[in-house]
């Protein structure tokens, strides 16, 4: 996969000094640059552990974006944080997410927003739907995605979805997964299209902790759904 808009952006933030960059260092092993691809886990790096068709990535953290602040900064400490932020296009985080093999994945809230690098891609999609917290009050919830897909460019390709919550499932696609896992569950019930233009739907599951999307299976593709299991922060040895 060439180097991308995302890869040129992290980059301009981060060459120009020789000097020991841990984010540069991170940058790295999100992407494979001077490493291979057997190279262990790194010490303070964010992992997502990902599954896909019964293979296993691991994918760090490239970087998030935050929503920008609509005050302007009133002390120091606070000029300094908006100089080194990276701003959203809206007012989600988005999370950037680098495989050794080039992959890329971006999450909004936990959700596949693009995708890039795999058998296929997602160059943008919009119509996010309401916060977790808002949907855990108002279940179910009903939105529309659009999307514009790769191969074969399908511009604003349409899914219909259903939001629940759900009781806990009594098995996921991660056998790792803790089976008490304290969390709220979430359901989409999507309708869709394959790549052939035929009616497609299927079922994606979030575990919400404290916040955040700590587990979830999703599809990008009729051949193509993962799993998704925030790892966090590998501990220094």
């Amino acid at each position: 996969m060439k180097i991308r808009l995302p890869y040129l952006l992290i980059l301009s933030l981060l060459v120009g000094c020789n000097t020991i960059n841990p984010v540069w260092d991170t940058f790295k092993v999100a992407t494979g640059i001077g490493e291979n691809n057997g190279a262990r886990l790194k010490p303070g790096v964010e992992y997502l552990k990902v599954q896909v068709n019964g293979r296993q990535v691991m994918m760090a953290l490239g970087y998030r974006t935050f929503p920008k602040p609509s005050q302007p900064a009133t002390s120091n400490s606070d000029t300094s944080m908006k100089s080194t932020q990276l701003y959203s296009k809206d007012q989600f985080i988005h999370e950037f997410w680098y495989s050794s093999n080039k992959e890329t994945l971006e999450l909004v809230d936990g959700r596949i927003e693009s995708v890039m690098g795999m058998t296929s891609e997602w160059r943008q999609s919009s119509s996010p739907p309401q916060g977790w917290e808002s949907i855990l009050r108002n279940s179910p919830v009903y939105w529309t995605r659009t999307r514009d897909l790769m191969p074969g460019y399908r511009f604003g390709f349409k899914d219909e979805i259903q939001t629940r919550v759900i009781v806990a499932p009594t098995k996921t696609q991660d056998s790792t997964l803790p089976p008490n896992l304290d969390a709220v569950w979430f359901e989409d019930l999507v309708n869709s299209k394959d790549k052939n233009n035929s009616s497609w739907s299927y079922k994606q599951l979030f575990a919400y902790v404290n916040g955040k999307i700590v587990y979830s299976e999703q599809c990008i593709a009729s051949d193509l759904c993962l799993s998704l299991k925030y790892v966090g922060f590998i501990a220094k040895e």
